[in-house]
């Protein structure tokens, strides 16, 4: 038998004394309803079978998208929606470990990459279809789908290359990587300061003008994320943009309501893609501990995603939600927040997309809008938010 001496048990009473007077402070503190809710997000919500089956579905739903490239590197989309859709494509790989020329697919995302590099115009626009000019100026005549999807092209395209940058170092592409980025924040940053309201300043909007409304919440999110990942790259992004572009994303959140709505007019444009958009957009210019980051999260708490592809009516004259977009924007926006936000909001929204997932590694097109840029779309999106656990890709990280 072994003997223990009385010193020994006195250090082990000690240690147990503090134990129980952690745990107590601990719990006295979440009874009072102040637990951290920040603290970061913990990866045993889920037992480690749940986690493989996650990583065999991204498995499934990478070879689903391999299967959709074509020969000139672009994913399966019409042409309005790219390079952003081969981008998002992109992403979803990046965020596995399938870097260019590394890995399974490596070749695939260096392929993707050439393809969203080949779209840059001159401008610096990066956007199969958009104005060739050397200099752009918001103004009418372009065809509704250029003018609006352009936008969403270049912030999301932009993101990508960031993000591919840091794995380039040294290969041969990174000098033609580096200038394309230079040209693409320009252009971002060329854009932010068309003429606009007082309400509308330091966002982004559409190449034309649309009902005099000049900047909204989801183009602005998106070019946040892409300013922020140059940034992260090293390349010169002005803090004095990212900090206006945060004081819009605050003007969008509508105090009455609790909620961030499509833009700063008080459109009643709330969506629980919002809440999310709203969230990121505050976390990737450092404001993520702003009440309304919290109030949004809580909103998406409440609402969840309990019915796979399914959009919520929040407002009868605005049916813009759509699933898949939004269960991304909000698996990576609760990821910011962490604490209690992600332990609730993960595990059944994951459950949710597992058991839609369809035999062939897909999940469906958009059921509300946007279901002409198909599966591919959705199921990058799908891939991205069930592999943002990973932190594998910087602008993801917290």
């Amino acid at each position: 038998m072994t003997v223990i001496s009385k010193q020994a048990w006195a250090s082990v009473l000690l240690m147990l004394a503090c134990l129980i007077l952690a745990t107590t402070t601990t719990r006295g503190a979440e009874a009072a309803g102040d637990p951290d809710p920040y603290a970061p997000p913990r990866h045993d919500i889920l037992p480690e079978a749940k986690w493989r089956e996650i990583r065999q579905a991204t498995d499934r739903a990478l070879d689903y998208l391999a299967q959709q490239q074509r020969d000139d590197g672009s994913f399966e989309a019409p042409i309005t929606g790219q390079p952003a859709i081969t981008g998002l494509c992109t992403l979803a790989f990046l965020a596995n470990g399938q870097l260019p020329d590394q890995g399974e697919h490596g070749q695939r995302v260096t392929k993707a990459v050439n393809y969203i590099l080949g779209k840059q115009k001159r401008n610096g626009l990066l956007s199969a279809l958009g104005p060739e000019g050397p200099v752009v100026r918001q103004r009418g005549g372009y065809p509704h789908d250029i003018g609006v999807a352009a936008s969403y092209n270049h912030a999301i395209s932009g993101l990508v290359l960031g993000e591919v940058y840091g794995a380039a170092a040294g290969e041969p592409n990174e000098p033609r990587l580096r200038r394309a980025i230079e040209m693409a924040v320009d252009f971002s940053l060329q854009q932010q300061k068309w003429p606009q309201t007082t309400r509308d300043q330091g966002g982004w909007r559409y190449l034309h003008p649309y009902v005099g409304v000049n900047s909204d919440l989801p183009v602005t999110g998106w070019q946040i994320m892409m300013l922020r990942s140059a940034h992260n790259a090293g390349f010169d992004v002005p803090k004095a943009a990212i900090d206006q572009a945060a004081e819009y994303v605050l003007r969008c959140f509508d105090p009455g309501r609790q909620m961030f709505d499509y833009d700063a007019t008080g459109s009643e444009g709330r969506n629980r893609a919002m809440a999310g958009v709203g969230i990121l957009a505050l976390a990737h210019a450092s404001h993520h501990k702003r009440p309304e980051a919290r109030t949004a999260a809580d909103f998406i708490l409440r609402e969840g995603f309990p019915k796979y592809n399914e959009t919520n009516l929040y407002n009868p004259a605005n049916r813009s939600e759509r699933y898949h977009y939004s269960v991304c924007q909000c698996t990576l926006a609760m990821h910011q927040m962490g604490g209690e936000y992600w332990t609730e909001y993960f595990p059944p929204t994951a459950e949710s997309l597992l058991a839609n997932q369809s035999a062939d590694g897909s999940w469906d097109a958009e059921s509300n809008r946007d279901t002409l840029y198909g599966q591919s779309y959705t199921t990058a999106l799908v891939v991205i938010a069930l592999s943002t656990p990973n932190q594998l890709l910087p602008i993801f990280q917290r």
